[in-house]
C-alpha cells in the first residue's frame, strides 16, 4: 500500500524526468559540439599533427581557436562557467601540453598487430579526439562516457567500433532520416545501465581529407574514399 509520502515522492519524479533528460541532452549536445570544435582547430594546424614538439602553437591557442568554431558552429556563446564544460576545457589544454612536451612520440608507431601506423607518429586529429575523450571519460569516475566512432566501412582504430545503438543511429544519419546538423539523443542502456546517450556526426572536411581522401582507399576497410561535407563518423556521448 502506498503512503502518501510515497505517492507525492513518484509524481514529482514524474514531473522531474523530463527536465533531467532534458538537461542531459543540452549537456551531451555542448560536449559533442566543443570535441567536433577543437578536432577541427588542430586539423587547421598543420605544424602541430607533423610535429607538435617543434610547433609554435600551443594549447592557449587552441582553446581560443576552438571556442571560436564552436561559437561560429553553434550560433552561441559558449557558457564554461559550469564543473563539466570546465573539465572538458583543462583536458583539451593537458592533452595539446602532452603533445608538445613529446609524450606521444612513440605511441603511433605501430599497429595492435605490430605493423606499421598509417601516419606514424602524427598528431591527427583524430588521435588528439580520441585521447581528450578517453581522459575525460576518465576524470568523469562514471558519470559520462565520451567517444568517437563511425560506420565500420571506415573504422580504422577497432576501439572506435560503434555499438547497436550507436550503428543504428549512424545509419539514420546516412539515410537521411536524420540532417547532419541535428543531434540524436535517446533515454536508453548502456552497457545494462540506465543512460541518456546522445550522438552527433562529423562531416569531412577540407583538411579531413588530407588522410581520408585520396588515401582513404587504403585507410578504410571498405576502401572508399572520404568527399567533402560527407559523413566521416561521429561523436558519441553516454550520460548516467
Amino acid at each position: 500500500m502506498h503512503t502518501a509520502s510515497t505517492f507525492c515522492l513518484t509524481l514529482i519524479c514524474l514531473f522531474l524526468s523530463p527536465f533531467v533528460f532534458a538537461d542531459e541532452v543540452l549537456i551531451g549536445k555542448k560536449l559533442a559540439n566543443l570535441l567536433v570544435a577543437f578536432r577541427v582547430a588542430v586539423a587547421d594546424n598543420p605544424t602541430l599533427i607533423e610535429n607538435p614538439t617543434q610547433s609554435t602553437v600551443d594549447a592557449a591557442q587552441i582553446r581560443i581557436l576552438g571556442i571560436q568554431k564552436y561559437q561560429k558552429y553553434t550560433g552561441e556563446e559558449l557558457d564554461s562557467g559550469d564543473e563539466i564544460t570546465q573539465r572538458l576545457l583543462l583536458t583539451v589544454s593537458e592533452v595539446i601540453r602532452d603533445a608538445k612536451a613529446g609524450k606521444f612520440k612513440d605511441l603511433w608507431i605501430k599497429t595492435k598487430s605490430g605493423t606499421p601506423a598509417p601516419f606514424a607518429g602524427k598528431f591527427l586529429p583524430a588521435r588528439f579526439a580520441a585521447q581528450v575523450a578517453s581522459r575525460f571519460s576518465e576524470k568523469s569516475e562514471g558519470q559520462i562516457v565520451m567517444r568517437l566512432t563511425t560506420e565500420p566501412g571506415k573504422l580504422v582504430n577497432s576501439d572506435n567500433a560503434p555499438d547497436h545503438w550507436e550503428q543504428q543511429g549512424l545509419l539514420k544519419y546516412i539515410n537521411g532520416g536524420k540532417k547532419s546538423w541535428e543531434t540524436l539523443s535517446e533515454k536508453t542502456t548502456y552497457r545494462g545501465k540506465p543512460a541518456t546517450r546522445i550522438m552527433k556526426v562529423e562531416l569531412y572536411g577540407s583538411s579531413c581529407l588530407k588522410c581520408h581522401g585520396e588515401d582513404g582507399a587504403k585507410l578504410h576497410p571498405d576502401g572508399s574514399k572520404g568527399t567533402l561535407n560527407n559523413i566521416g563518423g561521429a561523436v558519441s556521448v553516454v550520460m548516467f
